[in-house]
Formats: structure tokens, C-alpha cells, sequence
């Protein structure tokens, strides 16, 4: 796991976004990751779900979750989503994979979805929608 939070704004000049962007694949984790925190984000990095749900035992506030589906170990990206959002109802999930099966974008299983590979201000400006969604108040 990777990336140190900071109290630094957001080009918006309010507090930087925390997303948690869960990838194995290093040459597809580093260049979004520095992309994000480029614009503004801060960005932790885990490369398995194992390593995300210690993100959130730890307390971090995660704002939202960036989850390639296709992960290591015994729990997918679609498992990790499904915990992410029993345990830690709120938080936003962006889900993304290069599998030739999830190829279009819109949603997978009802959630957001972004087919790799992906232009990184579409998934910066997805991510900004997702959030501007959880911020704005409900009628």
C-alpha cells in the first residue's frame, strides 16, 4: 500500500478527495495514481481487497473507492465492492477492468463502471460525478 494523505486543497479549493484506488497491475496502478493526485486527489493505493479493507479497518476516511474487478487473492472486485458497501455504506465505487467481456461503460451489476483501458480525465471527471452525487442532499 502506497500514498500518504495531504491536508493540501483541491484545485476547487476545498480539501483533497481521498480515493482509494485498488489495482494489482502496477503499470496500470502508478500512472492513474500520480494522474489523480496531479489533479488534486489524494490517492491510497492497495493492490488487493485484503489490503483495501485494511485501509478502512485503520479508520483512513476513504471518500470514494476506485476497484479494478479482476484482483489477487480470494476476494474479486466485485466481492470487495459488495463489503465495501455493507460495511461502509456511503462511499462512493467507480469499478473498472480490461476483460473483453466488461468492455462498455455505464455500470456493471448496478454500479459505475469504466472500461479499461481508460482516458484519465474521464475517469477524473467520472469520480468528481460520483462524489458530487454523495455530497449533494437528498430530496
Amino acid at each position: 500500500m502506497g500514498g500518504v494523505p495531504s491536508s493540501s486543497p483541491d484545485p476547487d479549493g476545498g480539501p483533497r478527495r481521498v480515493v482509494l484506488l485498488v489495482e494489482d497491475e502496477i503499470l496500470a496502478r502508478a500512472p492513474i495514481a500520480g494522474y489523480l493526485r496531479d489533479v488534486g486527489f489524494t490517492v491510497i493505493e492497495a493492490e488487493t481487497a485484503d489490503e483495501a479493507k485494511a485501509v478502512f479497518a485503520s479508520g483512513t476516511l476513504v471518500d470514494i473507492a476506485f476497484i479494478d474487478v479482476q484482483l489477487p487473492g480470494g476476494t474479486d472486485g466485485f466481492a470487495l465492492a459488495d463489503w465495501i458497501e455493507e460495511a461502509h455504506p456511503g462511499v462512493p465505487l467507480l469499478l473498472t477492468s480490461g476483460s473483453f467481456s466488461l468492455r462498455s461503460p455505464g455500470s456493471v451489476g448496478g454500479r459505475p463502471f469504466i472500461p479499461k483501458p481508460y482516458i484519465f480525465y474521464r475517469v477524473e471527471s467520472r469520480l468528481r460525478e460520483l462524489l458530487a452525487e454523495t455530497d449533494a442532499p437528498s430530496s
